[in-house]
């Protein structure tokens, strides 16, 4: 996430060199992003049965950040939804990055993870600068919890790695929503 807990700001972190945090290859995933490839356009599957697409609109951002979706891992810089732990990790740095709005992105979070809104955009969102891009590597694990390496890409400056476990919990209608980050050590 974007945010750190506590307040303050943090960055990003996600696939790197062609490699997520676990060192799993995507360089031969196919990426359409000219042909604007989606859910129903879906590229190859790799040997974990994982498949890769670009997403929509994506560009040549796709090219650094193509999409993984499979049981338990979200990879990309795509919307994300309130389905899985993986999911809502992905919505909310969606809201923060691509939406820039804190209002959506604390809408998925509990109010005891204690991130408002107000903080959220004042430290957060307002400071990135324009053209920032973003790229999440998350993987649910036991009870809701994420692994997550996020990375974020400031125009003119050295990509950004941020490893966070990222607690989810389901909500009201089964939604997932947030309800604690814990900043961990770079590796």
């Amino acid at each position: 996430m974007g945010f750190a807990a506590g307040g303050g700001f943090s960055g990003s972190a996600a696939i790197t060199d062609g490699q997520t945090a676990e060192g799993e290859d995507v360089r031969n995933a196919s990426v359409e992003s000219q042909s604007g490839a989606g859910p129903g356009d879906a590229g190859p599957v790799d040997a974990a049965g994982e498949q890769s697409v670009a997403p929509a609109g994506a560009g040549e951002a796709a090219a650094h950040c193509p999409e993984v979706v499979a049981p338990g891992h979200y990879a990309g810089a795509g919307a994300g939804d309130e389905a899985t732990p993986e999911g809502v990790v992905a919505a909310f740095e969606h809201a923060y990055y691509v939406v820039k709005d804190a209002s959506a992105a604390t809408a998925l979070v509990t109010p005891d993870a204690s991130i408002d809104a107000e903080t959220l955009r004042r430290e957060g969102i307002d400071r990135l600068p324009a053209g920032t891009t973003h790229c999440v590597d998350a993987r649910a694990g036991q009870d809701g919890a994420v692994e997550v390496v996020l990375v974020e890409a400031r125009p003119g400056q050295p990509e950004l790695e941020i490893r966070q476990r990222i607690t989810t919990a389901a909500g009201e209608g089964g939604k997932r929503k947030i309800t604690g980050i814990e900043h961990l050590a770079p590796s």
